[in-house]
């Protein structure tokens, strides 16, 4: 299989999977099916942390130790450094801003926790191993 192709589907089930585990889980906590969480930041796993290691992992695998896998290291880094610094900053913000307004307003916390950022990683690893192996 050309390799490109190869890249983009290894890439592309493993963000997949992330997102079905996704709504599996919202709907097991729930108790409801949950599809909607797939429009929302958050929840288990991480599939932005699922995507950007699937990213690395498959570039590594399909082409080895190149400036494309450095690249894409460098959207790692960026990428989790937003997950675990950025969005607590704009959920504390958005709790202020709940506290101060006279209008109470839904709001939705954006950050993720330790165990959905591990989550993404370890399906962002072994998934793209295992259909590098398929493909």
């Amino acid at each position: 299989m050309e390799e490109i192709i190869k890249l983009f589907l290894m890439i592309l089930f493993t963000w997949l999977i992330a997102e079905i585990i996704k709504v599996i889980t919202a709907s097991i906590n729930s108790g409801k099916f949950k599809p909607n969480v797939l429009l929302y930041y958050g929840g288990f796993p991480s599939s932005h942390t699922t995507l950007v290691t699937s990213l690395c992992v498959s570039i590594f695998l399909v082409e080895g130790f190149n400036s494309s896998f450095i690249i894409s290291l460098a959207i790692f880094s960026l990428t989790l450094r937003d997950l675990v610094t950025l969005r607590e900053q704009i959920d504390l913000a958005s709790r202020s801003i709940y506290l101060l307004s006279k209008k109470k307003i839904k709001i939705r916390e954006i950050s993720h926790r330790i165990a959905e950022i591990f989550g993404g990683l370890v399906l962002g690893i072994i998934f793209p191993i295992i259909f590098y192996f398929l493909l």
